[in-house]
């Protein structure tokens, strides 16, 4: 009962606010080795991308069952875990 397009929004939303961490880590590698390619390669540990959940949610699913049944057996999440959390953080 997760809406998956939902999830992958907010999944994606982590880039738009790890924009300023990602560029102080460039930086910091930048003036530490003085070499653009190493600042730039940086950038791939803090970027997400929609391929990257879409396989975590495959291998989830594969093993589980379902994506609800990842939740509820794989973390141990019950129902009113799951609808404080939805009502708390998804947008």
């Amino acid at each position: 009962d997760f809406d998956m397009e939902t999830i992958m929004d907010n999944y994606l939303l982590t880039n738009k606010y790890m924009t300023k961490y990602v560029a102080a880590a460039q930086l910091g590698v930048f003036l530490k080795t003085f070499r653009v390619k190493y600042a730039k390669r940086i950038k791939m540990l803090f970027v997400v991308t929609r391929s990257c959940l879409e396989s975590f949610i495959r291998a989830a699913e594969e093993t589980y069952g379902s994506f609800d049944l990842f939740i509820k057996n794989g973390l141990g999440i019950d129902d009113n875990t799951k609808a404080a959390f939805k009502a708390k953080s998804l947008k």
